[in-house]
């Protein structure tokens, strides 16, 4: 167990007053060796690594005013990148450099984050079309769009989703079928769906991609004040499911599971 004592409990929403009644962001890298917060004493966005070296991002990463209830932060598979959405006003979408705090770039604040890809070079993303439709939509870290689909009604509705090394295949869970598809943004089609049985037959909470041929899923059973959560690793061709690990939440506020 590793305590954060000098992480903020409760988040501060627009009016700079501190709401017991909800959690402060927090992101755990795929890895499990890096974690982003909102440090107490000064607001300031941090990302500790479980070594203890603490990189303090520029206080610009969180602007005055930001409603921190509504605040996303997300982490690479191995904790280099930062993504930091203010998903309440919409007002910013950056991706940082961890090591040095630089921002590497900005993506259009509406879009909704969905995770960087397997190789931390690109990031997915989705937005909602005058037309009801969902769009996905990929960036590499600069900020520049690499790809944009209205994919098939099944990949646009199911989830979540994570993104290859490539940037072209997208892996999700469809909860209807119990499968786990492959979605490729370059011919617009899925490519690949093979079932797999995952504990209580329960939609993942998590997707990542792991490997070039493996995806990882964490499954929550229970909830977070009596739960189980189970990380498996999935062959995406076979359908093919492994342990890696499970353990126990309990009595629990919230809790940030790592991708990977």
């Amino acid at each position: 167990m590793r305590e954060l004592p000098d992480a903020r409990v409760f988040p501060r929403d627009a009016h700079r007053k501190v709401r017991k009644d909800s959690p402060a962001p927090i992101a755990v890298s795929g890895n499990g060796g890096y974690i982003a917060y909102v440090r107490e004493r000064d607001d300031r966005l941090v990302v500790r690594e479980l070594t203890g070296k603490v990189h303090v991002m520029p206080a610009a990463a969180l602007p005055r005013g930001t409603n921190m209830i509504a605040l996303d932060l997300a982490l690479s598979l191995g904790g280099d990148r930062l993504a930091v959405h203010d998903g309440s006003d919409e007002r910013f979408l950056w991706l940082y450099d961890v090591a040095t705090g630089r921002r590497l770039g900005s993506l259009p604040a509406g879009d909704g984050f969905l995770g960087f890809s397997g190789d931390e070079d690109e990031v997915l993303t989705t937005r909602r079309t005058d037309e009801n439709t969902t769009k996905i939509i990929t960036y590499d870290l600069s900020g520049e769009e690499t790809a944009r689909q209205v994919p098939p009604q099944i990949a646009a509705q199911d989830g979540p989703m994570a993104l290859h090394a490539d940037g072209r295949l997208v892996a999700f869970h469809s909860a209807g079928s119990r499968t786990l598809k492959l979605y490729d943004l370059r011919s617009n089609a899925v490519v690949s769906s093979v079932r797999v049985k995952l504990p209580g037959g329960l939609a993942p909470d998590m997707v990542d991609w792991t490997g070039t041929r493996q995806v990882t899923l964490h499954v929550l059973t229970g909830d977070v004040t009596n739960g189980r959560m189970h990380i498996l690793e999935v062959d995406p061709g076979i359908g093919a499911v492994r342990v890696r690990d499970t353990y126990r939440v309990k009595n629990t506020f919230f809790f940030a599971a790592c991708g990977g």
